[in-house]
């Protein structure tokens, strides 16, 4: 692979996220949206300072880079994020935008949510803005461009390079891109910053069991999802069939009221080790992110219906999900203090039916 190739995938493998829509700057330095694919040549024609690329978030809603725009030329205001940054050991690469300050970008890995990825930025951008700059992007939006570096401002023509601590041009800049380590942005929250953790997840830092205690005690004490939704959580399920049963999994979750960190804790550590393979962290947390960035859903139990098609029944009979959905609809119930039937070894506490009806008394939209 030659050097021009090797750095164009450097480029894109740390900033580009969408590639099917990409800005370009004008003479006047205002950005305009391009609906084109974001290709390597386009990339080097930025990299050479033929044009000069904005950069969108990703479509779900997640990011990985953080960005800090410093609007002002002023050292100070740079060296303290940098040292905040510092003393908290995150790697990070401070560009000189061009005009009139600095970027710094933060590399994260695997992808987090931009509400993380805000949240975390927040703590050190010392008042000036963070990008991702939406926690949520809207499915037909593009959320809100950053430029990118390592090209050329128009107006300027300057070179939007990074610089050392002395704000000297690094002569190896390539090289710097490759060497700088990334993070894992929500376990840095989680960590270096409980308080806030709490705060935007609404649970401490423990919501979750220890791992001395069964994870039936998790889904039946936190949540209450169906049978069939507890019996997978317990399982896992064969390549071909693991994002369909994800996606299912994540919004019978979120609609029993979970938060979405919750979500993707209990998919990453009870499901999806069990899963033949597993998928990669960074795709579960996107589905998580899919789920809960559409609309009220919930599945149903029609023999039709994408829960039944995905997710193996344990029949009617057993099930205290459709008894209290018969309830519902009847007016009559068969068994009042029916409980859940365990499926999962080591469980040790039933739900009742009627905690099981109040959580369940809304919309089934299959029927």
């Amino acid at each position: 692979m030659n050097r021009t190739l090797r750095v164009i995938n450097c480029f894109s493998e740390r900033f580009v996220q969408r590639t099917d829509v990409y800005a370009r700057q004008a003479e006047d330095g205002k950005f305009h949206p391009v609906r084109k694919t974001l290709g390597d040549e386009v990339i080097h024609r930025h990299l050479i300072g033929e044009l000069t690329l904005g950069l969108y978030p990703y479509s779900n809603s997640t990011t990985k880079w953080i960005c800090v725009d410093i609007d002002t030329l002023e050292p100070e205001a740079t060296r303290r994020i940098r040292d905040k940054l510092n003393e908290h050991q995150i790697p990070h690469l401070v560009e000189f935008s061009g005009k009139k300050g600095f970027h710094i970008w933060i590399f994260v890995e695997p992808a987090c949510s931009n509400r993380i990825a805000r949240t975390l930025g927040k703590l050190f951008a010392d008042g000036n803005e963070v990008f991702p700059k939406q926690d949520t992007v809207t499915p037909d939006g593009i959320g809100n461009l950053i430029k990118s570096p390592l090209g050329k401002h128009r107006v300027t023509q300057k070179w939007c390079l990074f610089v050392d601590e002395e704000f000297n041009d690094l002569e190896k800049p390539y090289e710097e891109l490759v060497r700088v380590q990334t993070i894992d942005a929500t376990e840095v929250l989680k960590k270096e910053f409980p308080n806030t953790w709490k705060e935007i997840t609404g649970y401490p830092i423990s919501p979750f069991p220890t791992s001395s205690q069964a994870p039936s005690q998790l889904l039946t004490k936190t949540f209450s999802p169906k049978d069939c939704i507890q019996h997978q959580l317990l399982q896992g399920v064969k390549e071909g069939k693991r994002n369909a049963t994800a996606i299912i999994l994540a919004t019978e979750l979120r609609n029993q009221g979970a938060k979405q960190i919750q979500v993707e804790k209990v998919l990453l550590e009870i499901w999806n080790p069990k899963n033949q393979p597993p998928l990669p962290s960074a795709e579960i947390r996107q589905v998580v992110n899919s789920a809960f960035n559409t609309g009220k859903f919930e599945y149903g139990c029609k023999p039709e219906g994408s829960l039944r098609q995905t997710i193996q029944c344990h029949g009617y009979e057993n099930c205290t999900y459709y008894t209290l959905l018969r309830t519902l609809k009847t007016g009559t119930q068969d068994k009042p203090e029916m409980t859940l039937k365990k499926r999962s070894e080591g469980a040790t506490e039933a739900v009742t039916a009627s905690a099981k009806l109040s959580t369940h008394r809304n919309t089934q939209n299959e029927g």
